[in-house]
């Protein structure tokens, strides 16, 4: 039994070895710029107290067996704690902090997984890529790659399905909702997140097997895997002239899409129903520049950070001030798409109905190693750096329809583990719509699909009422 125990600790400490191996090496030189970096930037070390770092720094080195055992490296997991090493490390925190920390780890790889658990300690928007996942994630940088055009969400025990791509290799196949159980027959429960996303992705051209659950019924789907566009909107007229202008995210050619199909329909547009749920968000500078399209020059959002205090302000010349406009939210509009929304009401200039949108209040800056740091070590830190409000001063954790509609929400909303101090006081100087004058019976459909035809219905009475003040 003792042998078979020594056998066993010596496999481990072999798999180690040659695991740690596949790792860059990221040098004590680096690891400092990078910790010293992210304790500059990030918002909340901004705000912490030196207790407070301490314990968030105990907690990431407590939580760094769990995190590579997650992406598939059991055994340097394992050793971690066996070997005595996270003990090491936290007496060496709680006497010395940061101070020398990086000699005490015995291997590269624990140096990298020591940030990446910081990092993620921090809040939920915040990670730091590895060399080996920056390398991958590279490839989609610029607007296309080969996927099978999916957003998701991994739980214990499936994958939800929470984005898919119009015009992508799921697109008509997987559903917003569906839940994934297992790919090409493996069960999610089984794998890693890494295992998972190695597992989805493959060659241009090849098949993925997807067994899944859809409203209570399993169902087998198999998707070819594609090149896949980044596709910003859909547009579609009626016979009316309303335009129905589903926005899927907000990339940097947006703006100009939505400008020359306005142009283009100008003389025959009455109305726009703006769709904007399940879209995660996007590009500041692209909301900015969309809410410009349909306001007069003027703050779009409120900035505050570290070392900022700034607004973000829409210089572009207006393309529709006028027409009436509905937008349609749930709690999957997120970030870029909640400046938009909360934007467009702030200034009386749009309708909101549907639920309450995601809440998420921050911004994250994404920093390319080598380039921002002068590293030798090849990945990318994605920090929140930012916290910001509406126009009229609000955060858009209050945002709210003018009139609630639609499915009711599940409950994933954005949790942040602290907050600004400060609170943005400004003049109100928009005019918010008098909702007053809606009847309560629109409100009564709970079939999401049905809120385009509640949108044309408002288009039509904000046309024909002087209350809906343009």
């Amino acid at each position: 039994m003792r042998l078979g125990m020594q056998l066993g600790l010596m496999f481990c400490w072999l798999s180690s070895g040659l695991l740690a191996q596949e790792f860059h090496e990221l040098s004590c030189e680096d690891f400092d710029k990078i910790l010293s970096f992210v304790s500059t930037e990030h918002l909340r070390l901004h705000l912490a107290s030196d207790d407070e770092r301490r314990s968030l720094m105990r907690e990431a080195n407590r939580k760094l067996p769990e995190r590579m055992i997650e992406d598939s490296f059991l055994m340097l997991g394992m050793d971690y704690e066996r070997s005595g090493e996270l003990r090491r490390i936290e007496q060496s925190l709680e006497r010395r902090g940061v101070t020398e920390l990086c000699s005490n780890f015995s291997h590269s790889v624990y140096r990298a997984y020591f940030l990446k658990s910081f990092v993620s300690e921090l809040d939920p928007f915040s990670h730091f890529n590895l060399t080996e996942e920056f390398e991958r994630s590279s490839s989609v940088l610029d607007g296309q790659f080969v996927g099978v055009g999916i957003g998701t969400r991994l739980e214990p025990t499936w994958i939800e399905v929470t984005e898919v791509l119009a015009g992508g290799p799921s697109d008509g196949k997987l559903q917003l909702g569906d839940r994934i159980l297992s790919v090409d027959q493996r069960p999610v429960s089984r794998m890693s997140p890494r295992d998972v996303r190695q597992r989805i992705r493959g060659e241009r051209g090849s098949m993925v097997r997807f067994e899944l659950e859809r409203a209570g019924n399993s169902l087998e789907v198999s998707v070819k895997r594609d090149l896949v566009q980044q596709h910003s909107l859909d547009a579609d007229f009626t016979e009316e002239g309303i335009l129905f202008l589903k926005v899927h995210r907000f990339y940097a050619q947006t703006p100009q899409e939505v400008r020359s199909l306005l142009s283009a329909h100008q003389k025959e547009l009455k109305g726009i129903v703006l769709d904007l749920r399940d879209n995660p968000g996007g590009l500041l500078q692209a909301a900015r520049d969309f809410v410009g399209l349909f306001t007069r020059p003027g703050v779009v959002v409120h900035l505050r950070g570290t070392m900022m205090r700034d607004e973000l302000r829409s210089f572009a010349q207006a393309m529709n001030l006028h027409t009436p406009m509905v937008i349609l939210t749930n709690e999957r509009t997120a970030s870029a798409s909640e400046i938009v929304a909360g934007a467009l009401q702030d200034y009386g200039r749009a309708l909101v109905i549907g639920q309450p949108t995601f809440g998420k209040s921050s911004i994250q800056n994404i920093y390319d190693l080598q380039t921002s740091l002068q590293t030798q070590y090849k990945g990318q830190l994605k920090l929140t750096s930012l916290w910001y409000y509406l126009p009229s001063g609000r955060s858009v954790s209050l945002l709210q329809p003018d009139l609630l509609a639609g499915d009711s929400p599940t409950g994933h909303r954005a949790e942040m583990p602290f907050s600004w101090p400060e609170r943005i006081q400004v003049p109100f100087f928009g005019n918010r719509f008098d909702a007053s004058w809606i009847s309560p019976n629109l409100s009564q459909t709970t079939d999401s699909q049905k809120l385009e035809e509640l949108g044309q219905q408002l288009i039509r009475k904000m046309s024909a009422t002087s209350e809906a003040s343009l």
